[in-house]
């Protein structure tokens, strides 16, 4: 179980009574003394101390897997990256668990007005986290936000790779890495597809100067 669906289980044993905010924290406190190679899952934990018992345990557990499909979009890979992104963000103590929960709600509220925004413009425009905050955790994802010189549009490239060159959707302009972002809302994304690799982009620019007007 992750850092994040650990939090959110221990959430849902509280607001539905399960158990006690200071029962969580006690077996919380057990759990953080254990070795991270043999650390138990907070479930076993509340099951050994005997404030959970095994058909508290699958209800939890039930309505953690409801919670979580409904709070995330519907495309599988959209899913796994925005859960990433929520899991690094929790891990790194940028947002509580509230936040988050809020965060996804608004997303998926927006998703229903055909507003498709990334998680990380979300937590921003509601003030939950910090655009540098946001730029970080999308360089550990390997994902970066370039900029088109021409029609300055901005756009989430997946699987950015320093070496390669990107084209804008729009215009077909190269896009490039800005110097300073007052914003991470994007216009799009980019991912391999629209790649132009820097032999190719050499040989073509050479070629034109070749050929000229």
């Amino acid at each position: 179980m992750s850092t994040f669906e650990e939090h959110l289980f221990g959430r849902i044993a509280v607001l539905n009574g399960f158990l006690t905010m200071d029962q969580l924290k006690e077996c919380l406190a057990l759990q953080g003394t254990a070795s991270s190679s043999n650390r138990p899952r907070i479930g076993e934990i509340l099951l050994s101390r005997g404030y959970l018992n095994k058909q508290q345990l699958t209800d939890i557990l039930d309505i953690r897997k409801k919670k979580l499909r409904m709070m995330l979009r519907d495309s599988n890979d959209l899913v796994r990256t925005e859960k990433v992104f929520g899991q690094m963000a929790l891990r790194r103590e940028l947002v509580s668990l509230s936040n988050l929960e809020a965060a996804l709600l608004e997303q998926r509220r927006l998703a229903r007005m055909n507003l498709r925004i990334g998680l990380g413009e979300v937590m921003v425009s509601l003030g939950f986290m910090k655009v540098e905050e946001v730029l970080e955790i999308l360089s550990a994802q390997n994902k970066r936000i370039l900029v088109c010189p021409d029609c300055d549009g901005h756009f989430t490239v997946i699987g950015f790779h320093r070496e390669k060159q990107y084209k804008c959707p729009h215009c077909q302009e190269s896009l490039e890495v800005p110097g300073f972002l007052e914003t991470i809302a994007t216009d799009g994304v980019v991912d391999d597809n629209d790649v132009i690799p820097e032999t190719e982009a050499f040989d073509g620019a050479l070629a034109a100067d070749l050929v000229g007007d």
